[in-house]
């Protein structure tokens, strides 16, 4: 996970107009009998859908994670390294978070580079005014794999980054999955980028899901043991996070939200 926050300073969210907080799940996520996360890494889906991909495994539903930029040498911190050793080593550890969910739980794991590996610099991964050909292209091929997981089975919930931390990677599954593959979904969902959103007030989160879904509504997810099953899905992810900093982060986003134990922002566009 690279960079991942400038400040790490645990600022409260105020409770958002239209959000239902409660100690229960709201069950406007759980309409539809599957869900299909849009991740742009390994990782990416433990630390900002954990407390939601855990209750819904306990209720049964399927989870389809489909992972796309894999190919990396980005492990404890290297910049520059084996290619394969280190792809092989998130796999394994995204493997490790699927058997955690359970078998209801299914890997679509593709072979984008990540953004370091096909930009070069990390300064550049965070680069979003670029003009990339690169990027243009993965989005609709981006698209067309998220069709396939949409439609490869009951109807689906579609889970896509809200692109929060301007990483290159984020925002191409955002778009593409928004360009190309959102109509074929039951629900579109936006999830906050976690620990990223730390970074961010509510007002400019409020700001930055208006500029890209005005009407999307903000529900709030938690449960009991929230912290406690977030913990467990993140411990999956030593490569990324050797000393466990950036789960404390990412807990601390979620005690912005509900402070007697965390929970994690969803944006419903539909």
């Amino acid at each position: 996970m690279q960079q991942a926050s400038a400040s790490g300073q645990a600022r409260a969210l105020a409770p958002v107009p239209g959000t239902r907080y409660d100690r229960g799940m709201n069950d406007v996520l759980f309409r539809q009998r599957r869900l299909v996360v849009a991740a742009p890494h390994p990782d990416d889906a433990a630390f900002a859908c954990g407390g939601l991909l855990a209750t819904a495994a306990a209720r049964g539903l399927e989870i389809v994670i489909v992972t796309f930029c894999t190919r990396t040498f980005y492990v404890y911190g290297n910049r520059d390294g084996d290619v394969d050793a280190a792809t092989a080593m998130r796999r394994r550890e995204e493997e490790a978070y699927a058997a955690l969910l359970g078998a209801g739980c299914r890997l679509v794991y593709l072979d984008y580079l990540d953004a370091i590996v096909r930009r070069g610099t990390l300064d550049a991964v965070f680069d979003v005014s670029r003009d990339d050909a690169a990027d243009a292209a993965m989005k609709g091929e981006i698209a067309a794999h998220l069709r396939m997981a949409l439609t490869a089975g009951e109807p689906a919930a579609l889970l896509l980054p809200l692109g929060l931390g301007r990483h290159v990677d984020h925002r191409v599954v955002r778009d593409g999955g928004l360009a190309g593959a959102a109509d074929a979904a039951a629900a579109v969902i936006l999830y906050e980028d976690l620990p990223y959103a730390i970074d961010y007030t509510e007002a400019e989160i409020r700001a930055h899901v208006a500029a890209i879904a005005p009407a999307a509504r903000p529900v709030d997810v938690t449960t009991a043991d929230f912290e406690a099953v977030k913990a467990r899905g993140m411990a999956c992810y030593r490569s990324q996070d050797e000393d466990g900093s950036v789960a404390a982060l990412t807990l601390k986003c979620g005690r912005r939200i509900a402070p007697d134990g965390g929970a994690e922002r969803y944006w419903v566009m539909r």
